[in-house]
């Protein structure tokens, strides 16, 4: 009555066959560009009120965490490839650090950066430490702190601790060298994980989770 008819299961399947093996691939970069396009108009017609820094903090935290949950799984998989000590493995390793860089629509912007081509040392400093690209992770925490900031200004003091874990993954982005984490693990990936899932943990528990 007044709409198409839903589709049979056969039905379904025909169209997956008619759409072949790519279609995941059409349709992950559909709603990529459509998420892009939800940014681009928050980002030129939402008031900076307290919802503009809850998104801002939701949009940082995320960023920050997807990064380095991506550089931890490309070092176990370099530890694995670098086992095999052959040139195919050597070869695969370095795809997987361009994978990385486009995973992160990282790959225009480290071109432009760093002019010494594509290594692991090279490509795991630009998505830690870099100042000014979006998606690092020193520039989500960065952000993410600012966010929390401008939050704490509509409700004075009220939850201190989360500014002070903020405050207190910059102070170890801002300072840290590339070596230090992933060399000394001083702080390490998984550290810098807890710390921004320990951030996540008390937003939620201050402002969503009921009382």
């Amino acid at each position: 009555m007044g709409g198409p008819e839903p589709l049979v299961p056969d039905a379904v399947f025909r169209e997956r066959r008619r759409a072949g093996p790519r279609r995941p691939v059409r349709v992950l970069r559909r709603r990529k560009g459509r998420f892009s396009i939800f940014f681009g108009i928050a980002f030129a017609t939402l008031p900076r009120d307290e919802g503009w820094s809850f998104m801002r903090a939701g949009q940082t935290l995320e960023r920050g965490d997807n990064t380095l949950r991506v550089l931890q799984s490309r070092f176990k998989d370099a530890d694995a490839l670098a086992a095999r000590q052959d040139p195919a493995g050597r070869a695969l390793q370095d795809q997987r650090w361009v994978s990385a860089l486009k995973g992160a629509s990282a790959n225009e912007a480290y071109r432009k950066r760093v002019h010494s081509g594509i290594t692991p040392m090279g490509v795991t400093e630009f998505l830690l430490l870099d100042d000014y690209f979006p998606r690092s992770v020193r520039y989500s925490a960065v952000n993410l702190n600012d966010a929390l900031e401008q939050i704490d200004r509509f409700h004075p003091g009220v939850h201190p601790e989360i500014l002070r874990l903020s405050r207190w993954l910059v102070a170890r982005l801002q300072y840290a060298h590339v070596g230090d984490i992933i060399e000394k693990e001083d702080p390490g990936i998984e550290t810098l994980l807890e710390d921004f899932n320990r951030v996540g943990a008390a937003i939620n528990r201050a402002y969503f989770e009921e009382e």
